[in-house]
């Protein structure tokens, strides 16, 4: 038998020997709940990069503080986590003026740092269409976190309902799952409004309770259930 080195060569990764994923979706869909998840099934510590402490104004700051992350991350064997990574990963500009010149030099050298990096990075992003080319060829895992269609959107109720001490089988779950497309994060809110509002009256959460939150949740975006939805659920809770 012969026996065949099956370690990566150098034209497949000539540089490290890290990984680097992106988390995309839009927001609320669970992308830091990912990365979470991702560190603690390996084991290791989630370092999140705050993107307002690492980036300055001032040339030269930036590179130093990057520098300094990537090598307490490496220090620590740590999975390192960039939220919003379209801030700190954006398409490099046409040159201007020496801000632009200065912003893409920042972006090539963070660039060299996380093609270098050994361990585990994780991009996460909101919009992938901002963020650089040369960013998306490094990357070795896509994952799309989209919203949840409407069966998934029944469990998460349920689960989040369950723990709030009410119904899970509240037969008005199923409206509302079906009235309004929510993230994860959002039905979570809707959840926590509905639970808030069955504690000031002091009794168990019941589906009403859940109703109020969800609009509540819609107007923050400006949305709002249309009247013939909101009689469909009424008619369920009678």
């Amino acid at each position: 038998m012969e026996l065949v080195d099956a370690t990566p060569g150098p034209l497949l990764f000539p540089r490290g020997a890290g990984l680097i994923a992106l988390f995309a979706g839009p927001p609320g869909t669970g992308k830091t709940l990912a990365a979470q998840a991702v560190a603690g099934s390996l084991g290791l510590d989630l370092v999140r990069v705050d993107l307002a402490a690492v980036v300055s104004k001032y040339i030269g700051e930036t590179a130093k503080n990057l520098r300094a992350v990537f090598a307490r991350a490496a220090h620590m064997h740590a999975v390192l986590f960039f939220d919003e990574a379209d801030a700190c990963f954006a398409k490099r500009t046409e040159l201007r003026d020496a801000h632009d010149r200065h912003a893409n030099a920042d972006t090539s050298y963070l660039l060299t740092l996380l093609e270098e990096y050994r361990g585990v990075a994780i991009l996460a992003t909101n919009q992938r269409t901002s963020l650089d080319p040369a960013v998306v060829r490094r990357v070795r895992y896509v994952v799309e976190l989209p919203r949840p269609e409407r069966p998934e959107r029944e469990r998460l109720y349920r689960r989040l309902v369950a723990e709030a001490g009410g119904a899970p089988d509240d037969p008005m779950i199923d409206a509302l799952a079906a009235a309004a497309e929510l993230s994860g994060a959002q039905i979570r809110d809707v959840v926590i409004t509905a639970l808030v509002h069955a504690r000031r009256e002091a009794r168990p959460l019941v589906g009403v309770d859940l109703l109020r939150g969800l609009e509540r949740e819609l107007h923050k975006e400006g949305r709002s259930l249309r009247p013939e939805q909101r009689e469909k659920v009424m008619r369920v809770a009678r």
